[in-house]
């Protein structure tokens, strides 16, 4: 599932903050999402469900007609143009990592997951700091993520692999290094399944609840 050198697309995002404007997260990933896209061309914006309303999203009304709508249970053809997912959880960020191969994408991260992880390895830029350069994991923990990613082969199924990958997180937990949601988008952007990273989340549950 690796994809080490990280994914094949351009990716920027807008960290959450609880005092930022949502407004203008999403006009900030808007305009370089549309900057991104050919002239005349539309691009996509990835929300959870149809029952979030493109057009009722805070900061997309100046796009209109400029993007269409897609969700995780859309399916169909990848996009041919950039991508915009808003408010992302999990199952959002692995169709976003699929549908923006080969191009680009924009994230307005939640606050209930943080990207800090797949932020590192896509070398996203942050576009609230754009000027200042991405910087990726730093090394011991890349050569971790790299095991457990080698560990997670069989998505985390019980058996050496899994009893390898939660040996590996006990230790980060012995060094007050586990962080979820650093290691599972870090994990994601290296091409991580779903089924995988809900297995690994598990796993990680089940280490911090032991003693």
């Amino acid at each position: 599932m690796s994809e080490a050198g990280g994914p094949d697309y351009s990716a920027t995002w807008v960290p959450y903050a609880p005092d930022h404007d949502l407004r203008e997260a999403v006009n900030l990933a808007a305009a370089w999402t549309d900057s991104s896209c050919a002239p005349g061309a539309t691009w996509t914006v990835l929300t959870s469900d149809f029952g979030v309303r493109a057009d009722d999203v805070p900061g997309l009304a100046g796009f209109t007609g400029r993007y269409r709508q897609t969700t995780p249970k859309a399916g169909g053809a990848s996009p041919r143009g950039p991508l915009l997912v808003y408010w992302p959880d999990l199952r959002m960020m692995c169709t976003a990592h699929r549908l923006a191969r080969g191009n680009a994408v924009a994230v307005v991260e939640a606050g209930d997951l943080a990207l800090s992880g797949w932020a590192a390895v896509a070398h996203a830029v942050d576009l609230l700091r754009p000027d200042v350069p991405s910087v990726g994991l730093d090394a011991q923990l890349a050569e971790v993520l790299e095991q457990l990613d080698f560990y997670g082969n069989n998505a985390y199924s019980p058996g050496w692999g899994r009893d390898r990958a939660r040996d590996i997180l006990a230790g980060l937990r012995q060094d007050a290094l586990l962080d979820r949601d650093l290691i599972l988008s870090a994990l994601l952007a290296r091409g991580a399944s779903l089924t995988a990273l809900k297995a690994l989340e598990n796993l990680i549950s089940s280490v911090e609840g032991s003693h």
